[in-house]
């Protein structure tokens, strides 16, 4: 039970995730449809998003200058 708590703790809205990206919901969007960030899908207009896939996500997009 403790971990399904847990991992519900870890789930955030999309205007959080707006917040935390600063980024305007078009952007997110085009994130979603375009780069593939990952989403659950809650209905048609409503999703939500998992920390830690998030996370995931972004690393997997890491890049170092070549300076």
């Amino acid at each position: 039970m403790t971990e399904n708590k847990q991992d519900l703790e870890n789930i955030i809205t999309e205007d959080e995730l707006i917040e935390l990206f600063g980024l305007r919901k078009q952007a997110i969007a085009s994130l979603r449809y375009n780069e593939g960030l990952p989403y659950i899908k809650v209905n048609t207009r409503s999703r939500l998003y998992y920390v830690p896939d998030l996370m995931e996500w972004m690393l997997s997009r890491r890049t170092q200058s070549q300076t």
